[in-house]
């Protein structure tokens, strides 16, 4: 049996905590989760230009559609192709497009910022304060990046508002509960991802002694809200052959080095 597999098994009652039932402590979870937060028609206030789509079928086609425009733009400093080809494999079909709200008028995924921040920032403890936008593109992303953490030290709250309905065949948000709190067993991950490598092959933050049983999923539908600790273990569950994928606006927090 190898080192890392007697450390989660010695772990593994301690790597996730109970969730509230109301999904909505953010300090003791890691998220906070709101259904229904932005309605419809305010999300089409926001990006005017995007497609509702009624079935699977259409927003497949969709989705495909808008990742082969935004592809082309791979050269651009705000528009991250995260795998140039399907020889990538890690992270296929996702595309990072940073700042929407200064995309031309005619862009599908132009943002409007409009009274967006001040609803979302009721939510955000007050020693946050809001950084920049992006928008996830995800189309039959099969192969998303693992579990992971983003940031040990440094901390940062993602506010998810989804553009489009999100449901485990697409490849559904993760967390492990708590997990933003569990320092000592975090920083042990680090250090053997170091020295021995990631078995899930990417880099020395994978959450390599935590696994997807220990996850919080979340199915989504347009206009819910999530907002994510990313100090916490997370990560994106893939798309299956029946699944599409979704459109995420991220709003990013951060708080300051004082």
């Amino acid at each position: 049996m190898s080192v890392r597999k007697k450390l989660r098994d010695i772990l593994l009652p301690y790597l996730s905590s109970k969730v509230d039932k109301s999904l909505e402590d953010l300090d003791s979870n890691g998220f906070l989760y709101k259904k229904k937060f932005f309605s419809k028609i305010e999300i089409k206030e926001f990006f005017p230009n995007l497609k509702f789509c009624e079935s699977n079928i259409e927003k497949k086609i969709y989705l495909k559609k808008l990742f082969e425009k935004y592809s082309k733009f791979y050269k651009n400093k705000k528009i991250d192709v995260r795998a140039k080809t399907e020889n990538h494999k890690i992270d296929y079909g996702l595309i990072d497009i940073r700042d929407p709200d200064e995309l031309q008028d005619e862009h599908p995924l132009r943002l409007r910022i409009d009274k967006i921040l001040k609803r979302i920032e009721e939510y955000i403890p007050n020693n946050y304060i809001f950084n920049h936008f992006n928008v996830y593109l995800y189309s039959e992303c099969f192969k998303p990046r693992c579990l992971h953490i983003d940031s040990f030290n440094g901390k940062h709250l993602k506010a998810f508002i989804y553009l489009t309905n999100s449901n485990f065949e697409d490849g559904v948000y993760s967390y492990v509960p708590g997990s933003h709190k569990k320092k000592f067993i975090n920083f042990l991950q680090y250090i053997l991802n170091t020295i021995r490598g990631s078995d899930l092959g990417v880099k020395s933050n994978d959450g390599t002694l935590y696994s997807v049983e220990s996850c919080f999923s979340f199915p989504a539908e347009v206009g819910d809200m999530l907002i994510s600790d990313q100090r916490g273990v997370h990560g994106d569950l893939p798309c299956n052959s029946n699944g599409s994928g979704k459109i995420v606006l991220v709003v990013n927090f951060l708080m300051p080095n004082l």
